[in-house]
């Protein structure tokens, strides 16, 4: 018997390629440090441009240190770059300064420098920082494990519009994660994120109308919004929807749709898919298999999601 839909309850953070470009105000794409354009940039050209105030040297030169090898042999010349803006309080530079240490990228494992360098970003205004930092106090990482303070961190995040401390804050109070559980607060925190376009939000949010947790029971909601994170690529959003599709919960009965949503869900990383599909597929006539192929053959664009890393409990 095929599960309903289920809370995807993934405490996240933030990664590099979602940090802000130093001075600037809005998420950055990810970029290698190779620019395009009249010929290519090496890291030389990258950190004068950089040290001139060109906030694309400065983003690119982020993603550098946070995406390439260690091994690299521009890699040192970048670290420098950073050490030396970070020295300066640059929040950005702060932020991804802690990213390395907390991941052990290109520097060597440490979750006090970590924790250091996360709050200085975010006394600097960088809510990216104050989620993370956030997670470090949740998982108990170069501090005592403190429950409440990881709650106010993920919540002071959230006030600034961030859409992953949202979702991370609405997914304590789901499950009482050493605080006291509040379904009405995790409905509130998660249906914010979702209207900021949050993908993994949005699946939350629709599970919570089709279980009635928070609020009162709506499959009609629980469809809209979970057909928006599906379309945007999410895979628990993708199986969920199969899963709709496959039992008629709100949609009509559809079996092609259900087995191409599974595919998809499979092929971006949700592995229960893969069962659910083959269940599904001794209850399709040839016919269905084939219409279902037909669908999957079509190219479909994803819109990106924000780049996080998922720490699963």
């Amino acid at each position: 018997m095929i599960a309903p839909l289920r809370y995807s309850v993934r405490f996240v953070r933030y990664v590099v390629v979602a940090v802000l470009p130093l001075g600037f105000s809005t998420l950055a794409a990810p970029i290698s440090a190779q620019t395009q354009g009249s010929g290519s940039s090496s890291i030389v050209e990258l950190t004068t441009r950089a040290d001139s105030g060109d906030g694309a040297a400065q983003r690119n030169l982020l993603q550098f240190l946070s995406h390439s090898q260690p091994s690299n042999g521009d890699y040192g010349l970048a670290l420098e770059w950073l050490r030396r803006v970070a020295s300066r309080n640059q929040p950005d530079a702060l932020y991804v300064l802690a990213y390395l240490y907390e991941h052990g990228h290109g520097l060597p494992r440490n979750y006090t420098k970590a924790v250091e360098n996360y709050e200085a970003a975010a006394a600097l205004g960088n809510d990216s920082a104050l989620n993370n930092l956030a997670s470090l106090y949740q998982h108990g990482l170069g501090v005592d494990k403190n429950p409440g303070k990881a709650l106010n961190l993920y919540l002071d995040a959230a006030q600034k519009n961030n859409p992953v401390a949202q979702c991370n804050a609405a997914s304590m109070y789901l499950t009482g994660a050493g605080i006291a559980r509040d379904e009405r607060q995790a409905f509130r925190w998660f249906r914010i994120a979702a209207e900021l376009g949050y993908a993994p939000a949005q699946h939350n949010l629709a599970v919570l109308y089709f279980k009635g947790v928070g609020i009162t029971a709506d499959r009609e909601q629980a469809l809209s919004w979970e057909r928006s994170a599906a379309q945007k690529g999410d895979p628990d959003a993708e199986s969920g929807l199969a899963y709709l599709y496959e039992t008629g919960q709100g949609v009509p009965l559809d079996y092609v749709s259900a087995f191409a949503w599974y595919t998809r869900a499979s092929a971006h990383g949700n592995h229960s898919a893969d069962s659910r599909r083959e269940n599904l597929s001794h209850l399709m006539t040839p016919s269905q298999l084939d219409r279902a192929n037909a669908l999957l053959s079509k190219p479909i664009s994803f819109p990106g999601l924000p780049a996080v890393h998922l720490l699963h409990i």
